[in-house]
Parts: structure tokens; C-alpha cells; sequence
């Protein structure tokens, strides 16, 4: 298991959780009861408990259980290896919107994690996981995939979710709160990250806060990749980044969020919303809304150590940029063809609206309106036999400053 920590400087509708029925031959699934504060008893209701704690009805559940931990306070390191059901007190009532009073929660543990999962297809519905100090609230194995995460309150851990799994079934992360996951160890700050290899995964409707370092970080090293995942839809508010990718990362779509960092320089780590970097393929940031960025909006690079290609198929597309600390676009990769940006509009960035940088080329920068920009509208410090004597290609695109001229032209 590796925990790191990597900073800017290298900087459906769901199925609800219910009581599973077995296949033909075997018993009905049962369900284990589980009530801190009552007296253990008929394992039938929160009133009449068969368990006073999380780790004890797992053991005694089979394959297909639902573990229904009533309203109360549990010990977590809970380790679960078995396809199971946890249902919360908050189970499907969105974590995003609902009362945090009487849940289900899940406190410290270890270094596994509030809970430690490592079974296909394992649903947590409806808890709170917070305050553990030695490593993420919920960790998953890419041993193994399927897993539902769905309507929980992450808080407070050093990370929030260790989200690695394996290729097969779809793993859902969808509409939790994950904020505020800051406590001192490795690879905290961070509301989702990975680096042991994630492989179809959706992160769906959620919202993050106020995570010091990133909502959304996936990273590894050779041979590992990352590959066919969706961040859609989700909201991010306060955090230094939103989504960081590193090292090799494959078919990812970043799709329809919403990011705001509404407080200036609140912690030392401000890094841009969007940062591709390292041997990313086929990356599509599409119709998302990036506002207040503390350093660019969306940024692509190839500083990462570990690099060997460098990102190429990069799709930026369609989305709104505005009040970027420092560049609306922001690409310094210098691996050819890196980069198609196209349709999107931003405003108001603080340094340039759209930049390339010496070294870039084969780019193609078409249709984007950039527009207030406190420096440049359009950068280009590429030389070539492309547009205005850069090594891109720059068509139809808006603005009133450019350096060269040529690149952009203002509005009619």
C-alpha cells in the first residue's frame, strides 16, 4: 500500500441498498441487526439487536447479508472481506442535503481505513465515516470491484476515499459529502485518491469541500493504470484542486461539475481546478464550470517524474472559465498533439485567458472566446510554422489582446 502525497508542484438513478436475495439452492440472505446502546437480543430490530458493534456482525453474516447498523457511534478498522449490504440510518437520503443528526457513525480504526473492503460488490449506504487519523475512511482493494458508495458523510479522516479497484463491474461513488478530510499523514488533504489502479469507476454526484490538497487525485506508478472513469456532476467548493491526474490515466471523462473556490489563498497548497499530467490517453474535460480557480483553470503538463509518453487526446471542450488566479487554459506539455480546446468560454482570468508555452505544438485551439483577461486573451510563446508563426494552430477563436497578434479576433 502506498500513500503519497502530491502537490501542485509537480502540482443513474441507483439502486438502493436492500435486503439481496440468494440464488436458487441456497437460503434467503439475512439481516444482521447492529445497535450500539441496546441490549443485544433477537437480531431482529434496532430495539432487539443481534450486535453491539459493526466488526461482530460481520464476522457472522454470509455471503449476501445486509448489516443494518442502527443511529449511534461505532469503532471503525472494520474489515470485510464478504459481499455484503451496510445500511445506514441515513440509507438513501442524500448525504449532500440531509440533517446530519441520529447516523450511523463510523469513527477511527487504522491504517486500513474506518472500513476496509475487499469484496466485489460491497453497498455502504447511510453513515457518517469520519475522524480517522492514521489514513482514508473508507478503503477499497483493486483485488476486487462493483462497489457502491452511496449517501455518506466523509469527513474528517486524513483522506476520505482510498478508491482503488479492480476492471469488471462498475464502482459508484455517488451523492456523498466528502469534506474537510485534512488530518496530518500521508496523501491527506485529498477527498477521493488512488494509487494502486482504478478501473471503471463513476463519481456521480457528489459534493466536495474544503479538502486541502484535491476533491479528486488519481496516481500511480508502472505498470499501473487508471482507466474508464467518469467524474460527472459533481460539486466542488473550496478545495486547492478539483481533479489532478498522474501518471497514466486512460479514458477518463471529466464531465458537468461545478467548481468554485470561493476564499482566496486559504491554505498553502492552491493548485489549478483541472491538472492533467503524466502519460494521460484520451482525457475529455467537457461542459464544466470552473470558477475562481486558484491557479489556472485547466492546466496540461508533462513535469511528472515518472512520465514516458506525456499526455496526448486531451479534449478540453465546451466549458466555462472564469476569475482563473492565473490562466483559463494553461497548457506547458511539450509532447506534440497534446491538446484539441475547442468551444469553451472564459473570462476575467487573472494573468492569460489562454496559454501555450514555449515547446508546445500540434495543438489546435479553435472556437473559444476568451475575454478580460488581465494580461493576454491568447498567449502563444511557441514558434513554428503554425498560426502567427507559432507551432499551433489557432482558428476562430475570440479575443482582444493576443501576443502574437493574430491569434484571436475580437468580438463583432
Amino acid at each position: 500500500m502506498i500513500f503519497r502525497i502530491v502537490r501542485r508542484s509537480l502540482a443513474v438513478a441507483v439502486a438502493c441498498a436492500g435486503i439481496s436475495v440468494a440464488f436458487a439452492g441456497t437460503a434467503l440472505a439475512s439481516t444482521q441487526w447492529v445497535n450500539d446502546d441496546a441490549t443485544v437480543g433477537a437480531n431482529t430490530s434496532c430495539a432487539s439487536p443481534g450486535f453491539n458493534d459493526i466488526q461482530s456482525a460481520v464476522t457472522a453474516a454470509t455471503v449476501g447479508d445486509t448489516v443494518h447498523v442502527c443511529a449511534g457511534t461505532y469503532s471503525g478498522g472494520v474489515d470485510v472481506g464478504k459481499t455484503l449490504n451496510f445500511v445506514g440510518a441515513k440509507a438513501n437520503r442524500d448525504a449532500r442535503t440531509r440533517s446530519q443528526t441520529n447516523e450511523s457513525i463510523i469513527t477511527g480504526g487504522g491504517v486500513l481505513g474506518g472500513l476496509f473492503l475487499h469484496a466485489n460488490g460491497i453497498t455502504v449506504n447511510g453513515f457518517t465515516i469520519r475522524d480517522e487519523v492514521n489514513g482514508p475512511g473508507i478503503y477499497t482493494s483493486p483485488s476486487f470491484s462493483g462497489y457502491r458508495l452511496l449517501n455518506d458523510v466523509v469527513t474528517a479522516n486524513v483522506f476520505g476515499i482510498y478508491l482503488n479497484t479492480g476492471a469488471g463491474t462498475q464502482t459508484l461513488v455517488q451523492h456523498n459529502l466528502i469534506t474537510n478530510n485534512n488530518q496530518t499523514g500521508s496523501a491527506n488533504g485529498n477527498g477521493i485518491y488512488t494509487d494502486q489502479g482504478t478501473q471503471d469507476v463513476l463519481v456521480n454526484q457528489n459534493t466536495f469541500r474544503l479538502n486541502t490538497n484535491a476533491a479528486v487525485l488519481f496516481t500511480n506508478t508502472t505498470p499501473i493504470v487508471n482507466a474508464n472513469i467518469t467524474v460527472r456532476s459533481n460539486s466542488a467548493v473550496n478545495n486547492a484542486s478539483f481533479v489532478l491526474l498522474f501518471g497514466r490515466n486512460d479514458d477518463v471523462t471529466i464531465a458537468s461539475n461545478h467548481t468554485n473556490d470561493t476564499i482566496a489563498s486559504d491554505n498553502a497548497n492552491q493548485g489549478s481546478a483541472v491538472r492533467v499530467d503524466g502519460d494521460a490517453d484520451g482525457v475529455t474535460i467537457r461542459r464544466n464550470t470552473i470558477l475562481h480557480s486558484p491557479f489556472s483553470g485547466v492546466a496540461v503538463r508533462n513535469g511528472f517524474a515518472e512520465d514516458t509518453t506525456g499526455p496526448v487526446g486531451v479534449e478540453i471542450a465546451s466549458n466555462t472559465i472564469k476569475y482563473a488566479v492565473n490562466d483559463g487554459i494553461d497548457v506547458s506539455s511539450t509532447v506534440a498533439e497534446s491538446v484539441d480546446a475547442r468551444g469553451n468560454t472564459i473570462r476575467h482570468s487573472h494573468n492569460v485567458g489562454i496559454f501555450f508555452d514555449t515547446g508546445t505544438s500540434g495543438n489546435t485551439i479553435v472556437s473559444n472566446s476568451a475575454l478580460s483577461s488581465t494580461v493576454w486573451d491568447c498567449q502563444d510563446l511557441s514558434t513554428g510554422t503554425g498560426t502567427a508563426h507559432t507551432a499551433n494552430s489557432w482558428m476562430h477563436d475570440i479575443g482582444v489582446k493576443d501576443s502574437p497578434n493574430g491569434l484571436c479576433r475580437r468580438p463583432s
